[in-house]
């Protein structure tokens, strides 16, 4: 997401969508990191589904490193969110 927001900045006249674009996505991954915070698993899932198709973009222009990290960070995402689950099952 910050190399598409990026590129709008570069594009010239852009630069205030740019940066609203920016502020918006991070506002959307706050709420979200908020949201499973308080263990609400709608929001762990919605998060890695956007985390992965960001991911996807660097599968896509084959830069692996990025796209290892991103495959990293969701393995780690998922087992924070299974965790979660197991918090709040009942019986636990």
């Amino acid at each position: 997401m910050t190399q598409i927001v990026q590129e709008l900045a570069k594009s010239g006249s852009n630069g205030p969508t740019a940066g609203l674009v920016g502020l918006a996505v991070i506002a959307i991954f706050a709420v979200l990191g908020q949201r499973a915070v308080l263990g609400q698993g709608w929001a762990f899932v919605l998060g890695m589904t956007l985390y992965a198709l960001d991911g996807g973009i660097f599968v896509l222009i084959q830069d692996w490193a990025s796209a290892g990290f991103h495959a990293f960070a969701l393995i780690m995402i998922t087992r924070g969110y299974l965790a979660s689950r197991q918090l709040t099952a009942p019986g636990a």
